[in-house]
């Protein structure tokens, strides 16, 4: 192969790959890679990895901050949740003993209606079924 075969090979192949890229230029991203690779020690590149040290830790704090915030708001949401819930818990239990209170006396007053039906019942009838001041009375007051 020739240098002039070469050399065509490389212009219509190898530089427009080189030369291809969005906004830079791909052989400017090979040049920066090679720099990274080779280069270990210099200031520059001691600087460059204490600047991305600190940018990625700034960026971990941040993300457990923002993590820290959402678990707090979870946290409230849940907390807001359980006091309405322990509200509700209370407000049935009050209505139940409200209802056990109310079925007792319903109970009571029902004992006492029977125990005075009972009574009316075994008073004997007046002279020719009318009615006796006793009925009279009862039936004025209720």
């Amino acid at each position: 192969m020739t240098w002039l075969a070469v050399t065509a090979f490389l212009r219509k192949w190898v530089l427009p790959v080189l030369t291809f890229g969005i906004t830079l230029p791909v052989w400017v991203f090979l040049v920066a890679g090679a720099w990274l690779y080779f280069d270990k020690a210099s200031a520059v590149r001691t600087a460059v990895d204490k600047a991305v040290t600190k940018l990625v830790a700034g960026a971990e704090i941040e993300a457990l901050q923002a993590k820290l915030d959402e678990e707090r708001r979870i946290r409230e949401w849940s907390d807001n949740k359980a006091a309405e819930a322990n509200r509700i818990a209370e407000t049935e239990r009050r209505a139940r003993e409200e209802l056990e209170t109310n079925l007792a006396l319903s109970a009571i007053d029902d004992r006492k209606k029977k125990d005075d039906l009972v009574q009316i019942e075994a008073r004997p009838t007046p002279d020719g079924c009318r009615v006796d001041q006793f009925l009279l009375e009862r039936m004025r007051n209720r």
